[in-house]
């Protein structure tokens, strides 16, 4: 196995095969919940910052419920004008004979898709001209509507500066008990490097805002297996409500999970601790719909620490 981290496979933790890259980042059949996370801060040569915020999470107790969601949010970090949307694939509505789950996912590597009521949001492994896939490089799009039912868009190609570490470092390798559940496994990823183009009507005051070639560390970019969000409703759900008919005190914990949801986006609106990034140009449109080319800026440095 390499053990170089930037060249796949990759084997996070010595002689333990359940951070293998990139099997690792995507979906574990054999498990009934499993989580993906990014969120982080852009910072426009305008001098205004912006954050976002994802989840795309899979639950499936028992192996015969779906109960997925897709949570995108947007920030704007100066005026504190926000846009938050949730998708849930939850029963009853999911539970009719030609039902199809709107989160679809690919084993043995980083694949995801989310057919949500606003558009079809993706994660996906870039590859290069061979077919092969880039190692840690992700194309990265997010489709929301906001809170004043105005479009959210976010698209940006994210590429890695440091390798994944896993949870606990050393001392736990990424292995985890939660909630009595044995064999939770967990990575996190910073100093990711980010390109792309964000568009919000109402949180943007709005215009259309393009992304240059913003360089952003985010707060973490993550796949979590079977931890966060799909763990504790997974867990809850085997403890509250273990039969497959219950379905009234499983959509009661399936509601509790997403006001926890509610709590951590609300959390990230109001933190500044893990902020980033240097913009080198910002382009807008005018009103003839023709771009026009900011300044560059002065690089904005923040806390490097590796």
């Amino acid at each position: 196995m390499n053990t170089d981290w930037r060249n796949y496979p990759f084997r996070l933790v010595h002689n333990d095969s359940a951070l293998d890259f990139p099997a690792a980042e995507g979906e574990h059949a054999d498990q009934e919940s499993d989580t993906w996370f990014i969120a982080g801060e852009l910072t426009a040569t305008t001098g205004r910052s912006f954050a976002f915020l994802t989840i795309f999470n899979k639950n499936r107790p028992g192996g015969t419920v779906v109960a997925d969601f897709y949570t995108m949010a947007l920030f704007d970090c100066d005026t504190g004008a926000y846009g938050t949307y949730t998708d849930y694939d939850m029963p009853p509505k999911n539970m009719h004979p030609d039902a199809q789950p709107k989160l679809s996912m690919a084993a043995g590597h980083l694949d995801i898709h989310y057919e949500s009521s606003a558009g079809t949001a993706a994660w996906t492994t870039c590859r290069d001209d061979h077919g092969e896939l880039l190692p840690y490089t992700y194309r990265v799009s997010l489709f929301g509507v906001d809170q004043a039912d105005q479009p959210m868009e976010l698209d940006l190609t994210v590429t890695p500066t440091r390798a994944p570490v896993p949870v606990g470092a050393a001392t736990l390798n990424g292995k985890i008990v939660c909630f009595g559940q044995h064999d939770t496994y967990s990575y996190f990823q910073t100093g990711m490097a980010m390109s792309g183009t964000l568009r919000s009507v109402v949180v943007f005051v709005g215009y259309n805002l393009f992304f240059g070639a913003v360089i952003a560390r985010t707060d973490n970019a993550a796949h979590i297996g079977g931890l966060v969000m799909g763990l504790l409703l997974g867990a809850l759900i085997a403890k509250v409500a273990p039969a497959p008919d219950d379905f009234l005190r499983r959509i009661a914990v399936l509601l509790v999970g997403a006001l926890l949801v509610f709590g951590g986006v609300m959390w990230l609106q109001h933190s500044r601790s893990y902020l980033l990034h240097r913009q080198h140009r910002v382009v807008f449109l005018g009103p003839d719909g023709k771009q026009v080319q900011a300044s560059p800026s002065q690089a904005s440095p923040t806390d490097d620490s590796r």
